[in-house]
């Protein structure tokens, strides 16, 4: 018998609302192979909205130790939290997602790589906790670091991308127009630290209007 996934209550626990839902596919793991393999054997309604949350179900079930998914959910917890390019594919078939988790089963040690941001929250308080403290020492790092970046090349080889903007606007407008920093993920250049380098030279640009600004009000007085 095809197993059935109420959709009006699967609208109800998305974004997640950080534990395991009881919406799972009650199936065993032995069920799995005989029930759960085809997308027809699985009835959804809104399949857009259904199908990731189930393929993240089978992986989670296929991976774990226990054959109860509220149990299964909660035997992971967080390896690792880094960002992609933008071309990756979560375990549950979503694609082109940037934020990149690795979740360990602390049971059998098994890993699910690459898992999506709004995935994670499906999982126990306990990871997503885990996650979020993980995600924002990441990016607080990542800032510190991008915003430490020397330009590299050029005559401001040795300046950050904040004083190239500050120091030379004209510089940093040409330097935002090279496709070397394009911030549209489509860009086969595209790097995740592009957005951010783009914002410190417009945060240096900024900061050498307020300055002119200011010394024209300084001469005309």
């Amino acid at each position: 018998m095809a197993h059935v996934v109420d959709v009006a209550h699967v609208v109800d626990i998305i974004p997640g609302n950080g534990h395991a839902p009881n919406l799972i596919p009650q199936f065993s793991m032995e069920e799995e192979d005989h029930n759960c393999d085809a997308d027809e054997e699985v009835t959804v309604h809104k399949r857009s909205l259904a199908a990731p949350y189930v393929r993240l179900c089978r992986e989670v079930m296929r991976h774990s130790e226990s054959t109860v998914p509220g149990d299964a959910f909660s035997e992971w917890t967080m390896q690792l939290h880094t960002r992609g390019l933008g071309n990756d594919v979560c375990v549950c078939g979503k694609k082109h997602i940037v934020e990149l988790n690795s979740l360990e089963n602390r049971v059998n040690s098994q890993v699910l790589y690459p898992v999506g941001s709004s995935c994670v929250k499906y999982f126990s308080e306990e990871l997503v906790e885990e996650w979020k403290a993980m995600r924002s020492t990441f990016m607080r790092e990542r800032a510190a670091r991008i915003k430490a970046l020397r330009l590299g090349f050029g005559k401001y080889a040795s300046k950050t991308y904040e004083e190239v903007g500050e120091q030379d606007p004209f510089y940093a407008q040409w330097l935002m127009s090279l496709s070397k920093f394009a911030t549209n993920p489509a860009n086969d250049t595209y790097h995740p630290d592009n957005t951010e380098i783009h914002r410190l030279l417009q945060k240096g640009i900024d900061a050498s209007t307020k300055k002119k600004s200011k010394c024209m009000l300084i001469l005309d007085k």
